[in-house]
Order: C-alpha cells, then sequence, then structure tokens
C-alpha cells in the first residue's frame, strides 16, 4: 500500500515532464521504500510537504534512518541528489547534480555542491523560482563541447555566487527537511553540531559537461 501511494504520485507527476524522457529512461523512475508499513504518517507528511513544492519526482529510494535519494524536475531543470544522514561527519557539504536538455535533445550535466553552512532549515517550503542556475547554463553553453568534462573556474560565475548560493542551497535545504520527514531521523539537528566555522559558505560548480 506504501509503495502504491507513491507510485501514484510519481506516475502523474512523470506526465507532466515529456521532455526529460531521455534521462527518465537512462535512470528507471521509480519508488522504492524499505519501510515498515507503519510508515504511512511519515509518507502523508512528506505528501503534503511536496504539494507546497513544483517538483516532479522522477526517482525517490530510501530507507529508514539510512541512505536517502531523489531525482525531480522543477523549472525545466533535473536534480539529482543523495543524502546519507549517518555520513555528514565525512563532509562539509551535499553534492547537487544538475541537468538540462538542450534544443538539440543532448544533456548538459553540472556537478555542484552546497556547504552545510549555507543551508536553513527555516526555507520556505514553496516552489523556487530559477533565475540563477539558468543564467550560468546559459554561459556554460558556449563553452562545453560534446562527451568532454570540462572544469569550471570559481572565476566564471563569481558574480552568480550570491543567487547561486541561495537557489541551490534552499533546494538542498528542503531536499534535507523532506529525508527527515521520510527517514525518521532528525536530520538538521545532526548537521548543525558538525557546522564549522571554517567550513566555506560558497556554492562550488565543479565541472560541467554534454552528453
Amino acid at each position: 500500500m506504501l509503495q502504491q501511494i507513491f507510485n501514484i504520485t510519481l506516475n502523474s507527476d512523470l506526465n507532466k515532464s515529456k521532455k526529460f524522457q531521455r534521462y527518465r529512461d537512462s535512470q528507471k523512475s521509480s519508488f522504492v521504500s524499505r519501510g515498515k508499513a507503519n510508515d504511512t504518517a511519515s509518507i502523508s507528511a512528506a505528501s503534503q510537504f511536496l504539494s507546497k513544492l513544483d517538483w516532479q519526482i522522477t526517482n525517490l529510494e530510501f530507507e529508514s534512518k539510512k541512505k536517502f535519494v531523489i531525482s525531480f524536475e522543477t523549472g525545466g531543470y533535473l536534480f539529482h541528489l543523495e543524502v546519507d544522514p549517518n555520513d555528514f561527519i565525512s563532509s562539509d557539504k551535499l553534492n547537487l547534480e544538475i541537468i538540462k536538455v538542450l534544443d538539440d535533445s543532448k544533456e548538459m550535466v553540472m556537478m555542484s555542491s552546497a556547504p552545510y553552512n549555507i543551508l536553513q532549515q527555516s526555507v520556505a517550503v514553496a516552489k523556487i523560482e530559477l533565475e540563477y542556475i539558468p543564467i550560468l547554463f546559459t554561459r556554460l553553453k558556449y563553452l562545453v563541447d560534446d562527451n568532454k568534462v570540462m572544469n569550471v573556474n570559481e572565476g566564471f560565475y563569481e558574480d552568480l555566487t550570491e543567487g547561486l548560493n541561495r537557489e541551490i542551497g534552499d533546494i538542498c535545504s528542503l531536499i534535507l527537511s523532506l529525508a527527515e520527514k521520510l527517514l525518521g531521523v532528525e536530520i538538521w539537528p545532526r548537521l548543525k553540531s558538525i557546522i564549522n566555522i571554517n567550513f566555506s559558505d560558497k556554492i562550488t560548480i565543479y565541472n560541467v559537461k554534454i552528453r
């Protein structure tokens, strides 16, 4: 029953985003839960949370108190993130993959990270209007060759840092809040306990490629 509840939502969401067929074919859109049947309350809370966002879920996997994986489309972009609340201490950031389908049906894939210091539990649960991510992708489009990975220098997006911090940071923060509801673990207290003033306070764009 639990899986059916989310499958209905996923199937409905997928029908709204036909242009991402290539990505979905390769990723095999799915919902996987290894929780117990009495997790219905958590699923209900998560569904209400998602209903306030403009996210079309393409993949969602989670196991009670363990790893959480999500892929979703919003604002014409696909986002993919994996979270393991038991492994926060091994890093100081979350790694977020962002994908844009280009006019010629190819995909531009960008790897970015959001340091823990810019994540906020208080982010409003509402649709995020993307402004700076599209600007960055427009710039990158004219610099990347097909099937080649290009490292991105910080100076290339330095003037966009404040806006990218907000957009990427807010998306990652909302993902953590969703994960907290589904995993049944207090993620934010864990995260706050390891935040260090020496951690970075700016997002990082590592590389980009067209495939």
